[in-house]
């Protein structure tokens, strides 16, 4: 029997999958299962064959649901990213004593210190994922993971193989991302008072006491509280620590650059570019984070107020017995689109500064040229203009470094989901992209997450 009159084979674009559809009806259908797997080859098709699929067609090709699925392809995978691997442990853990909720809150952030010309961090490189086949049986290349140009932070340097930043001086390590810096310290021996004032620190600030309310802290570097922080305003260029807890009143704020770390949050206003990590409970707070926002050890339990992250929520506990109205909200955050307008603003604007200071830096050495020696009021104007060109240079390039960062976590991967270990209580609203659930009943052990334009839940897996 000629099965190509009755059947025809069609392969989608990137040959994954191959289909076979109906021609004409079938009246005595007298074939077997091998002349299906010889169409199949004289079509090409010899990779990822469905044995189900060639015995529903042999055995009863009258009740086929036409187009048929009989072979699929393996599609390559994607080697992982690279990424900086620090030489040294960038701890923020505390003890914690099982699941009874006790958290050890004296236990102090670690702060990792750099002597001069230490190796701090190293890039490992990204790898290639295994490789595909199609159904014509072709090996198709495993996919090679992202690549980043490692640079130099504040006070570090270079290897020469590229592959590795060095210190340039004893200070501090802050961790931002893909480059490592090395910042002077500024300590404070206990708490903040009127005596000490605020503080702004072109490095990293160590506060051995709290912080009451009122105060101002900013860092280029990172920030650590050894003790609390009221409401008082935290600027980092890097990470907060507060190893106790913050506790806002509803006022004051803290902003990192990178990660907030803390004990707790009670009524507290915090962003994070990146992550926000909270060890014991988060109440009645406003905290944003670019990335993720975790509260899974000690209580592990969040309370009222909105909490936000650009890809994942993970918590123990989301909301109360009380049914406190309680948000969680999953999507690119107005703060990261901001930041990118600005530094896609830098960079448009500095390519312009740079054509000015190029034109002005090229009179000046045809004048050099015409009329040697230079006076001194050239001289001096000349300096100027290469201080400006290498000040716009770092500037344009921590701009590129931020434009990629914010494009690689708005456009990489999606969203993750809202992830509850424990209980998810009524009146707990969860918002992600456009899309909004209310929770209608309490349920234990779930992850909530966005499929085909709709808000689900399902069982976490054990």
């Amino acid at each position: 029997m000629e099965l190509s009159k009755y059947f025809k084979i069609k392969v989608s674009r990137d040959a994954m999958m191959a289909s076979c559809f109906s021609n004409k009806p079938v009246k005595d259908g007298d074939f077997h299962e091998e002349d299906v797997l010889k169409f199949l080859h004289a079509n090409g098709i010899v990779y990822g064959i469905d044995d189900e699929s060639i015995g529903k067609l042999a055995n009863d090709p009258i009740h086929v649901t036409f187009p048929l699925i009989m072979a699929k392809g393996k599609k390559p995978t994607r080697g992982t990213d690279a990424y900086l691997e620090t030489t040294r442990k960038h701890s923020s853990s505390r003890e914690e004593n099982g699941d009874s909720g006790s958290v050890d809150l004296r236990q102090v952030t670690e702060i990792p210190m750099a002597t001069q010309n230490e190796i701090v961090a190293r890039k490992v490189d990204p790898t290639t994922g295994e490789s595909g086949v199609d159904v014509y049986g072709n090996t198709i290349p495993g996919l090679r993971g992202k690549d980043f140009p490692l640079r130099p932070g504040k006070n570090t340097a270079l290897s020469e193989d590229g592959k590795s930043l060095q210190a340039i001086l004893n200070g501090q390590l802050s961790i931002a991302g893909r480059t490592v810096h090395v910042y002077p310290v500024y300590e404070v021996p206990g708490n903040l008072t009127m005596k000490t004032g605020s503080i702004t620190f072109n490095g990293n600030v160590v506060i051995h006491g709290s912080i009451p309310s009122g105060y101002r802290v900013n860092a280029d570097g990172d920030i650590h509280v050894k003790g609390s922080v009221d409401a008082a305003y935290l600027e980092a260029g890097g990470s907060v620590f507060v190893s106790q807890g913050i506790a806002g009143q509803g006022k004051g704020e803290i902003n990192a650059r990178y990660d907030v770390h803390s004990g707790y949050i009670n009524q507290g206003v915090v962003f994070a570019g990146h992550n926000i990590h909270v060890s014991n409970h988060i109440l009645h707070s406003q905290c944003e984070a670019g990335h993720a926002l975790i509260c899974t050890s000690g209580k592990g339990n969040v309370v009222g107020g909105k909490l936000s992250a650009g890809r994942t929520i993970k918590v123990k506990e989301a909301g109360n017995t009380l049914n406190t109205r309680t948000s969680l909200y999953i999507g690119v955050q107005e703060k990261l689109l901001t930041a990118r307008k600005e530094a896609e603003s830098v960079l448009l604007n500095g390519k312009k500064e740079k054509a000015k200071l190029q034109t002005l830096q090229t009179k000046m050495a045809e004048k050099g040229k015409e009329n040697p020696p230079l006076s001194t009021k050239d001289r001096i104007m000349k300096l100027r203009i290469r201080q400006s060109l290498s000040e716009l240079y770092d500037r344009m390039r921590d701009a590129r470094d931020t434009l990629q960062a914010i494009n690689d976590r708005i456009d990489g991967h999606g969203y993750d989901g809202v992830f509850i270990s424990h209980q998810v209580f009524v009146n707990t609203n969860v918002h992600i992209g456009k899309y909004k659930r209310r929770i209608t009943k309490n349920r234990s052990a779930v992850k909530i997450f966005l499929s085909e334009g709709e808000i689900r839940i399902a069982e976490q897996d054990s």
